[in-house]
């Protein structure tokens, strides 16, 4: 509703008339920059440990992928009837063949799963960068109406001080003015 009053007023200038009531404004605007700026630290620090752990599930995979490639030359070692571990010849690989590819089915499982994970952070970092640019968007609307803010209340300061000022001289023409009456009947 207060907004709405703002907004119909002219030239959108609108100031306290006491200073009670600036005192709440201005306690107000602070309110709401505090709670912009602790979104934005929440939502910073979701994004640095969202891109921590996309490293580590990157760098997980990538030793994964030096164990498949590990493991698919002790296959074709083995499949040349070598022992991949003394090199020595063995002549039923069939046990070796079957470890080895179990072996592989697990790890192409294992690294099907961390690049599930990594595109699942990934989308997160997104979303998170997507609410952190909108929150750099509140705060730049936020320091624009705190720039109009401070032109308000620079006004209001102004304002009570020239009050302060007329109120003085009002009183100080109607004592020079008694001040004359007296003085005009004490010449009479």
């Amino acid at each position: 509703m207060l907004e709405k009053i703002e907004n119909e007023l002219v030239d959108k200038v609108s100031f306290p008339t006491n200073f009670d009531v600036l005192q709440q404004e201005v306690d107000s605007t602070k309110n709401q920059y505090e709670k912009i700026v602790h979104s934005l630290q929440l939502t910073k620090n979701r994004l640095i440990n969202q891109r921590n752990d996309n490293y580590e599930v990157k760098q997980e995979l990538a030793n994964l992928r030096k164990i498949i490639r590990k493991n698919d030359k002790d296959k074709k070692t083995i499949n040349s009837h070598t022992c991949p571990k003394c090199h020595s010849i063995i002549t039923d690989n069939l046990e070796l063949k079957i470890n080895t590819l179990n072996n592989e089915e697990d790890f192409l499982f294992l690294a099907n799963e961390l690049e599930k994970e990594s595109l699942k952070v990934e989308a997160n970092i997104y979303k998170e960068e997507k609410k952190y640019q909108q929150l750099l968007d509140t705060l730049k609307k936020y320091e624009d109406k705190l720039a109009l803010n401070s032109k308000e209340i620079s006004n209001v300061l102004k304002h009570k001080g020239l009050m302060e000022v007329r109120d003085k001289l009002i009183m100080d023409i109607g004592n020079s003015q008694v001040n004359l009456k007296q003085a005009q009947e004490s010449l009479k």
